[in-house]
């Protein structure tokens, strides 16, 4: 279990490590980051509608009909909030180096952190304090060191840490509502409760 888990997690960071450095790429040749998230989305779904088809299996079973107004109104935001990470994550590549949206990136810990102890009320431990401050202290150096700063990209960057933070955060956020409302009735308060 832990060997498989372990390849999950080494197999994540490198397609994730590619997929910026591909995109750097492909922004700085192309040029046009609209068109390019538009052709990335695309292939998307055409991945996913082949992948859907009985016949090659990836998507087992018919996909159901739950295009519901309710449900499109729950991940509405969700799906608006992941369009804004890819398009400032490839405004951002415009401007400054892969390596500086890496760093800057992972700011998104500590915002999803804050975010999820406002609205969900989940608590932060000791030593996961002492991580994300030295995260903030890795990017200020690196950011301060930063010989091709651009303050554009790094607007973009902040922007984008901000949608991938609440993307994240929201994600739990659904997931908390969907897990509650199918095995208990749904709670008579709006707050936030501490899991």
């Amino acid at each position: 279990m832990m060997k498989s888990v372990f390849w999950v997690m080494v197999l994540y960071c490198v397609s994730g490590t590619l997929l910026t450095l591909a995109n750097k790429v492909a922004v700085s040749v192309f040029g046009f980051p609209n068109t390019l998230l538009v052709v990335q989305n695309a292939m998307a779904v055409v991945f996913l509608v082949i992948g859907s088809r009985p016949s090659v299996g990836w998507i087992p079973g018919p996909l159901p009909n739950v295009m519901k107004w309710k449900m499109l109104k729950a991940w509405l935001p969700l799906v608006l909030l992941f369009v804004a990470m890819l398009m400032t994550s490839l405004l951002a590549l415009m401007r400054v180096s892969a390596a500086t949206v890496v760093v800057i990136r992972n700011l998104s810990t500590l915002c999803v952190a804050v975010m999820e102890r406002a609205v969900l009320g989940t608590k932060v431990g000791t030593a996961d304090v002492f991580a994300m401050i030295g995260m903030v202290v890795g990017a200020v150096l690196y950011g301060y060191n930063d010989l091709s700063f651009d303050a554009i990209g790094y607007v973009w960057l902040a922007i984008n840490v901000g949608a991938t933070s609440s993307y994240q955060t929201y994600v739990k956020v659904l997931i908390r509502n969907m897990t509650s409302s199918s095995s208990s009735p749904p709670p008579t308060s709006t707050t936030p409760t501490t899991s």
